[in-house]
């Protein structure tokens, strides 16, 4: 049988302020010390960990998984939620939600409507380099597989008649100006060509070429 465990994290710098409580097993207590996203309890720790304040842990340990989320939910109606005015914690339920080992897996309408929240919305300059940094070296998942002859004529028809805005344009103009692009030489016309072109209009395709 598995053996679970309540914890409890104190802020030191204010009289030892318990300000959340949790469930967990092996390493559970100590990962929010790592993670970095949206959530009060989170945001707190990367505040103490600035100011070098280190939290203190206590823990309630040897218990089954429905004794430690008993005493989880205990603590948290002792100590009382912040968002609730209440007390404290920085817990956001009142506690004893979830089950150990549980996947949560998002429906296609939940997908669809994430989607469609972040559509149009824009995105600070941290998320922009966030994002570039972790696409840096990624190989795309259909590198070396050739586009079949029906999505080549879906894209065809999807592009046919679009209108680059002229914002678009300048800024894709100003990205480029002044950049060397390597180039190839025709065999057939001797013309120094970008590697781009010289696939479709030289070579084997050149005008030039004797019929």
């Amino acid at each position: 049988m598995d053996i679970f465990y309540t914890y409890i994290y104190y802020d030191p710098s204010r009289k030892n302020e318990p300000i959340y409580v949790g469930k967990g097993k092996g390493e559970r207590a100590w990962t929010h010390l790592t993670r970095k996203h949206m959530h009060p309890f989170i945001q707190r720790l990367q505040l103490m960990k600035r100011n070098n304040i280190e939290p203190i842990i206590g823990f309630y340990s040897e218990l089954d998984e429905e004794l430690a989320h008993l005493v989880e939910q205990e603590l948290i109606s002792k100590f009382g939620r912040k968002n609730l005015g209440l007390g404290t914690l920085l817990n956001l339920t009142d506690g004893g939600d979830g089950v150990s080992g549980i996947k949560h897996v998002r429906t296609a309408e939940h997908c669809r409507k994430l989607s469609e929240a972040q559509k149009n919305k824009p995105k600070s300059e941290r998320t922009r380099k966030n994002i570039s940094k972790a696409c840096k070296g990624r190989i795309p998942h259909n590198v070396g597989i050739p586009l079949s002859a029906e999505l080549k004529e879906n894209l065809r028809v999807k592009n046919l008649g679009k209108i680059v805005p002229a914002d678009v344009r300048k800024k894709i103009g100003d990205t480029q100006r002044g950049k060397k692009h390597p180039t190839s030489v025709c065999y057939v016309c001797g013309r120094s060509i970008g590697i781009r072109a010289i696939k479709f209009y030289h070579n084997d395709n050149c005008k030039l070429l004797p019929v």
